[in-house]
C-alpha cells in the first residue's frame, strides 16, 4: 500500500469558479476558543463559515490538459510521498479535477484511486483552512491529519449518497460501491468486494439513513464536519499534551455549537456522542 499524498505544482491552472453569493475562501474560519458557551445566533455563524468553507473545497477544482493517464501517473507519485511533504507542500499532487457524484459506474482500482486521492486533496484545503490547526507543531499536524483524514471523507461521501438518494456509496469520480449484497460481484476487484462492503453497511446504517429520516441540511452538515474534524475519535497517542488540549477545546465548543441548533431544530445527539 502506498504511503500517502502530496502538493500541487504549477502544471495547473486553477480556473475561478462560480460560488453562491457569500461564500468565502474559508480564512474566515473561527479562530480557538476556550469559551465552550455558544448562543443560537454565534452558532448559526459559525455554522455558515463551515458551509463557506465545504462549498470552497469542492469548487476549488482545476482544469488543465493532462491525458488520464498523465494524470494517473501524477497520482502515483503523490501516494508515494509523504504526510509532511503534503502538508508542508513541496510535492505533486492529484489534479484538482471536479468531482461528480453521479453514480456512473462500478467502483474499479483506478476509480478508486482517483477518488480517493482527490479526496485527500480536498481535505488538505479543508484542514488548512483552520487556523487553529496550522499552529499545531509538525508532528502533531501530522498525526491529526493522518486520524481525521478516513471520517472527514466518508461523512462527506455519506452526505452526497444522501442527497443523491443513491442505493450504494458515491466515492466522487461517478463511482459507487452498491449497498446490495447481490451486486457486490459487479465490483471486479475482490480487495475492493472485501474492504468496503461492510464499510458501506454500516456508513448506510449509522450515517446515510439518519441523515434520510432526519431533516439533515448543508448548515447541520457543514457544522457535525467540523466537530468530526475536531474529534479525537480514537486515541492519538502521538499528539503531544498541548495539541490535545487545543483540539478538544475547539471540538467543545463546535459540539456544543451544533446541539444548539439541533436542540432548536432536529435531535441528533447520537451522531455527537459517538464522536466522543
Amino acid at each position: 500500500m502506498h504511503p500517502f499524498y502530496a502538493e500541487i505544482r504549477g502544471k495547473y491552472t486553477s480556473i475561478p469558479c462560480t460560488r453562491s453569493e457569500g461564500s468565502s475562501s474559508a480564512e474566515s474560519t473561527p479562530k480557538s476558543s476556550k469559551d465552550a458557551e455558544v448562543g443560537v445566533a454565534e452558532a448559526m455563524e459559525m455554522a455558515q463559515v463551515y458551509m463557506n468553507l465545504e462549498k470552497y473545497c469542492e469548487n476549488n477544482y482545476c482544469e488543465s490538459n493532462m491525458g488520464r493517464n498523465e494524470e494517473n501517473q501524477l497520482i502515483e507519485r503523490m501516494l508515494d510521498c509523504s504526510v509532511n511533504e503534503l502538508l508542508q507542500k513541496t510535492s505533486p499532487q492529484c489534479p484538482r479535477f471536479k468531482r461528480d457524484w453521479k453514480p456512473l459506474e462500478m467502483l474499479n482500482l483506478e476509480n478508486f484511486c482517483r477518488s480517493w486521492s482527490r479526496s485527500i486533496v480536498h481535505f488538505l484545503d479543508f484542514a488548512t483552512r483552520f487556523p487553529v490547526f496550522n499552529t499545531l507543531s509538525p508532528s502533531d499536524k501530522r498525526a491529526w491529519f493522518v486520524s481525521r483524514l478516513a471520517p472527514c471523507s466518508f461523512l462527506t461521501m455519506a452526505y452526497q449518497t444522501r442527497l443523491e438518494m443513491c442505493e450504494g456509496l458515491l466515492f466522487g469520480c461517478s463511482n459507487v460501491f452498491p449497498l446490495k449484497e447481490e451486486r457486490w460481484k459487479a465490483v471486479e476487484d475482490v480487495h475492493l468486494q472485501n474492504l468496503f462492503s461492510s464499510i458501506t453497511e454500516t456508513i448506510f446504517s449509522f450515517v446515510i439513513y439518519p441523515f434520510m429520516n432526519l431533516k439533515f441540511t448543508d448548515i447541520h452538515y457543514s457544522l457535525l464536519k467540523a466537530c468530526v474534524f475536531f474529534s479525537s475519535g480514537l486515541i492519538i497517542t502521538s499528539v503531544s499534551d498541548k495539541g490535545m488540549e487545543v483540539m478538544r477545546n475547539e471540538y467543545t465548543k463546535h459540539k456544543n455549537a451544533l446541539m444548539k441548533l439541533l436542540m432548536n431544530g432536529v435531535r441528533l445527539k447520537f451522531l455527537i456522542k459517538s464522536q466522543k
